[in-house]
């Protein structure tokens, strides 16, 4: 009877020590089973093979550095896997060593990495963003991107190939080349306010309608939760994508779809931050979800913590950044051929009321299944009845003739929205208090401003 034991194939479940054992099954006429022995010698292997229950019966056979192979696996960006969106301008870059026939005491002793623009350029074995040429090192994690300065929406692929060494071994052994990586990629978000076109998108606010018809409070209660909008805008693709990213910072909370369908699988997006101060965005690559033709984005917006009505012990009922529900969102789209097509969101989109009437984040949403729109996130949906969207927000208030309806004066200055309004006596002087906590003095007949208090309220009912 016969056994073979690939010579080129170390054994699979080696343990530590020089002198190591390991099973290795071999099925033969009758499934008998076999068990080798393993032991290391002058930096090679000598495998000696047992039949079980047949003695005298034995088989040399050896393993040396040559027959090691060595894998990459698991490259990384970030710390991340094929991460979209990244803002750090020198990312860093890592992978793990796999020994394909799991060999021990095998070590990095230097790399070779290559980034480019394109998934063709790669495939030649080049580099047009970065080649860092060999590198003495074993450093695998945390390598730095050292190549030309990336840009936003630039979509980077990149491989890499290392030499490595069995531990103990010499010469030509000591300096074996792997196979280059199966690639990988990152892309870059937006790295300067300039790169952004969007604007600031929601509703009107002739639209929101008013808490109190909705059972929820009374006229000077204050209560100033809306409908959530919904937003909506249908665009065409004439040739075939290459690329596509979408962009977006709904605040306080979105959920964003395309084509009928959810885009990723996020929820209470964006993660709360001092939205005075700054606030998040997130990107989805949806190359492969857009179609030739018609395609349609709609995003559902809600209050979270940007509009918080109801007090908490953290205090966010009084937050800087009190305002209603709105959107930032940017799709930059690169066709086959190179060209390119944006859309943003702006007064272009088509807004609408929805099933969500009211939500405040600690007391629940209250939803009204008759008011759904079925098919509104698709390309097809008949949006007629729909009003076009509100562009940016801006911190202005208007003062207006009561007989005539003509505007008198606009003031403007807040960082946020304005909550109360109040005329003196004499009706020469106006204050304006902002969810900034800010109150500001004016004088009405030139809108001029007179003084601004920074104040522990965002109320005032009197002015002297």
């Amino acid at each position: 009877m016969n056994g073979k034991l690939d010579q080129t194939t170390p054994p699979p479940y080696p343990s530590f020590g020089n002198a190591t054992g390991f099973c290795n099954r071999l099925h033969h006429k009758g499934d008998l089973l076999a068990q080798a022995v393993l032991s290391k010698v002058r930096g090679g292997w000598v495998t000696t093979l047992a039949l079980s229950g047949l003695a005298g019966l034995g088989w040399l056979g050896t393993l040396t550095a040559d027959a090691a192979e060595l894998g990459l696996a698991d490259l990384r960006c970030e710390y991340l896997q094929n991460p979209v969106g990244i803002d750090v301008l020198q990312p860093r870059l890592s992978w793990k060593l796999e020994s394909l026939e799991q060999a021990r005491g095998v070590k990095q002793t230097s790399y070779r990495m290559l980034v480019a623009d394109s998934p063709e350029v790669l495939a030649k074995d080049e580099g047009d963003l970065w080649d860092s040429g060999k590198v003495e090192t074993h450093q695998s994690t945390q390598v730095v991107y050292a190549g030309k300065p990336l840009a936003s929406r630039t979509i980077c692929y990149w491989k890499v190939k290392v030499w490595y060494a069995l531990d103990g071994a010499e010469g030509a052994a000591a300096g074996k080349e792997s196979a280059w990586s199966q690639p990988a990629q990152w892309s870059m978000g937006m790295l300067k306010p300039e790169d952004w076109s969007a604007k600031w998108t929601s509703m009107k606010p002739s639209q929101w309608e008013p808490a109190e018809d909705l059972g929820l409070g009374k006229a000077g209660s204050g209560l100033n939760s809306r409908n959530s909008p919904m937003l909506r805008k249908v665009f065409t693709l004439a040739k075939p994508v290459r690329d596509a990213q979408v962009s977006i910072c709904g605040l306080g909370y979105y959920e964003m779809f395309l084509n009928g369908g959810k885009v990723g699988d996020h929820v209470l997006d964006p993660a709360w931050t001092c939205y005075h101060k700054n606030a998040l965005y997130v990107t989805y690559d949806i190359s492969k979800d857009l179609k030739p033709g018609a395609n349609a984005l709609g995003v559902q917006l809600a209050n979270g913590i940007y509009n918080q009505e109801f007090g908490d012990p953290w205090g966010f009922k009084a937050a800087q950044w009190r305002a209603f529900p709105q959107m930032l969102l940017q799709l930059d789209v690169t066709f086959t051929d190179g060209t390119k097509q944006r859309l943003v969101s702006d007064e272009t989109w088509k807004a609408s009321d929805g099933p969500i009437y009211w939500d405040q984040l600690r007391m629940g949403v209250m939803y009204d299944a008759r008011r759904e729109h079925p098919g509104w996130s698709q390309a097809g949906f008949d949006d007629s009845a729909w009003q076009p969207a509100s562009g940016s927000l801006d911190n202005t208030v208007k003062l207006w003739g009561v007989s005539n309806g003509k505007a008198i004066s606009t003031l403007s200055g807040h960082t946020d929205s304005v909550r109360s309004v109040v005329f003196s006596p004499d009706g020469k002087t106006l204050a304006s208090a902002s969810y900034d906590k800010t109150i500001k003095l004016w004088q009405v007949a030139n809108s001029k401003l007179i003084s601004t208090f920074n104040v522990d309220s965002s109320w005032i009912e009197c002015v002297a």
